[in-house]
């Protein structure tokens, strides 16, 4: 890293030398360029050519728009007083130039289901993408440039973008920077260690492992009060071999490790990463494409995708001023969080863990759900702070903003913090340059072949992806905002919702809880964590949709499989037996199937209504399908190139269901 030409080799390179205040691009490598899909044409836009490279960037301590970045101050600097880093790219766009509709999507998807991933991936592996469905070339139809860029350390996500090199901190005369760093279990079978990280990611180093400093701790629940664990009790496990060889990578105890038990260690970490960077590298790869003139992926306009991690990672993006460039320009005119509910994440802070979730019975009380939760800024009386997620922006950096919220999202990632006060008392409908849309009865991911494991999210994906285009490309705006609310009576406190009785419906699970955390006097202004595990103040009111008389939920967007219904969409699914039975699953969604007819639903005591009742026949059932999805198309969340095949996969839905 601290010579880019050592890397050229016979490499096809593009240099670019950046304009004062523009983009830390300092010149990009392509590895590869070619046309794919074939040489099919897409629409307006013709074929399209993959290029496969690396970015690399040099950042500026001294440049408060770098300086964002928790311990860019303490990373190594080249002659220039800057900092080096790299990210792998990869583009997919049209090869004429002039058919480019100068339009870029950058992709940070993380769950594989954003719309431009499958054709990453069949661009990737030189297939051709499928003619039709809902998998087709839409994106590039629309003659959009699609960009994938590695915003993280560790392992490859979805679509190939896969590294970014991210430099550690040091302090200035060279020793290793420590901090604490928090590692939690849930453990369902006994074991005998427990490792530091997950799989395929390296831990942070332990700081001196022999010291007393290092706490092990165990409780019977994620509220229970911890008990320490005597040092001389349990020991950290060195890697045999490998990069960590010799290093702590796990944990081990006398006796094991016991199932139905949660367990906690608070270690002194040395060398964090400073993955803050990430945040930057996502911006300057927008500011290159859209204001450096010899970009070898020039777009004029741009769009943020994120989906899962994805998406909490573009709230944090937004929060903390990245849509400014480093000179002062917008970066992205509309920036999209899927699936991300009220969640930020642990992105830019000292010995970061990009990684945790933060859930009801998963990486507890990591700062992901932090106040402030909405566009607008709101009061919380609790702690005297009247904020809101763009404050950081100026009305000429401020993106357009898109939320689309599944039912999971609500259950387990609090999302009705994003549109409520903080009481849970008013609504907060986002409107003007910021629309939020609850997919109601659905997960954050698609659904299998079968059907499981809730309604399906991908065409109203899609016709959100082709409004919100035509938003920033100076079209109108996406419909408004559709979300359950308090003064509607369809958001409520969890246990208000009213569940029909059905067989095989388990009990509703807790809901995540979104608490106040104090995380120590730095962690605010520095993105230190001086205090774990943090003490927790009051916690934020958990409200989630109420529900229909089949059981799927009230309010917002209801799609073809929630107003045409063959089952109840469960967006959580229960741990059923175990230690911790009755608590949510971490992943997935429950499909109860309607009784075919009255005598079965009087024989099951099902008190929903059978396919008998409500439709008849085949023939009432696709009657109602018609009907729905030409209002879907109407209200702007079906595209009409969608509708017939939505009707067909209604129908193989009936056959399938009705065949049982």
């Amino acid at each position: 890293m601290r010579r880019f030409g050592m890397v050229l080799g016979a490499l096809v390179a593009v240099m670019v030398h950046a304009a004062a205040g523009a983009a830390d691009v300092v010149q990009v490598v392509v590895d590869r360029r070619a046309g794919v899909f074939e040489g099919r044409e897409f629409g307006d836009a013709g074929a399209y050519e993959l290029v496969v490279g690396r970015m690399f960037f040099t950042f500026d301590p001294s440049d408060p728009a770098d300086a964002r970045v928790v311990d860019l101050d303490l990373a190594p600097r080249n002659a220039d007083g800057r900092v080096e880093v790299w990210a792998d790219v990869i583009v997919l766009q049209p090869v004429d130039p002039q058919r480019r509709r100068g339009v870029a999507w950058i992709d940070l998807d993380d769950g594989g289901v954003g719309p431009g991933v499958p054709l990453f991936r069949a661009a990737l592996g030189g297939g051709t993408v499928a003619e039709g469905g809902l998998d087709d070339g839409l994106l590039l139809e629309e003659g959009l440039t699609l960009i994938r860029i590695a915003w993280r350390s560790g392992t490859p996500g979805p679509g190939g973008a896969g590294t970014l090199a991210v430099p550690p901190a040091a302090e200035a005369d060279g020793a290793p920077v420590t901090g604490w760093v928090r590692v939690d279990w849930v453990v369902d079978d006994d074991t005998d260690r427990l490792p530091l990280a997950r799989e395929g990611r390296t831990p942070y180093p332990v700081a001196v492992p022999e010291a007393p400093v290092h706490v092990l701790t165990v409780r019977d629940g994620r509220d229970a009060p911890r008990d320490t664990i005597p040092a001389s009790d349990w020991r950290f496990v060195p890697a045999d071999d490998g990069p960590s060889a010799g290093r702590p990578v796990a944990v081990a105890v006398d006796g094991g490790f016991r199932e139905g038990r949660i367990y906690e260690l608070v270690y002194r970490g040395e060398a964090p990463r400073v993955q803050g960077v990430g945040l930057a590298v996502v911006r300057d790869v927008m500011a290159y494409a859209r204001y450096d003139l010899r970009s070898v992926f020039p777009a004029d306009r741009g769009v943020a995708f994120g989906s899962g991690a994805g998406g909490r990672f573009l709230r944090q993006f937004v929060r903390e001023g990245f849509n400014a460039d480093p000179g002062g320009r917008i970066v992205f005119d509309a920036v999209w969080f899927h699936g991300a509910g009220a969640g930020r994440g642990s992105f830019n802070a000292r010995f970061a863990q990009p990684d945790r979730v933060g859930a009801r019975l998963r990486d507890f009380f990591y700062p992901v759900d932090l106040f402030p939760f909405t566009v607008d800024r709101q009061f919380d009386p609790v702690t005297g702070r009247d904020e809101g997620l763009l404050d950081a922006l100026t009305e000429a950096t401020t993106p357009r903003t898109v939320a689309t919220l599944t039912g999971f999202d609500y259950w387990q990632r609090a999302a009705a913090l994003t549109h409520t006060s903080v009481d849970g008392f008013r609504d907060l409908v986002p409107g003007g340059l910021h629309r939020a849309y609850h997919l109601a009865s659905t997960l954050p991911g698609a659904p299998d072949g079968e059907g499981e494991p809730g309604a399906d999210t991908r065409s109203a994906m899609r016709a959100l992806a082709v409004a919100v285009v035509a938003w920033v490309d100076g079209g109108d705006a996406p419909p408004p905002s559709r979300l359950p609310t308090v003064g509607g009576g369809s958001l409520v406190p969890t246990r208000a919702v009213a569940y029909p009785a059905a067989p095989g419906r388990a009990e509703a699970p807790p809901s995540h809880v979104a608490y106040r955390p104090d995380y120590g006097p730095r962690f605010a202004a520095e993105g230190v964590l001086d205090r774990e595990p943090p003490a927790l103040g009051p916690a934020f009111p958990a409200q989630v949709p109420q529900v229909d008389g089949l059981g799927n939920e009230l309010g917002g967007v209801r799609l073809l499989d929630v107003r045409v219904p063959l089952a109840t969409y469960l967006p959580w699914a229960v741990r059923t037996d175990g230690p911790f039975a009755g608590e949510p699953r971490a992943r997935g969604g429950t499909t109860l199937p309607l009784p075919l007819t009255d005598d079965e639903a009087a024989a099951a005591h099902d008190a929903r209504p059978s396919l008998q009742e409500l439709y008849g026949s085949e023939a009432g059932f696709l009657a109602r399908v018609r009907a729905a999805a030409a209002a879907l198309v109407e209200e702007g969340f079906l595209l009409e190139r969608d509708r017939e095949g939505a009707i067909a996969a209604a129908r193989q839905r009936w056959q399938r269901i009705t065949a049982r």
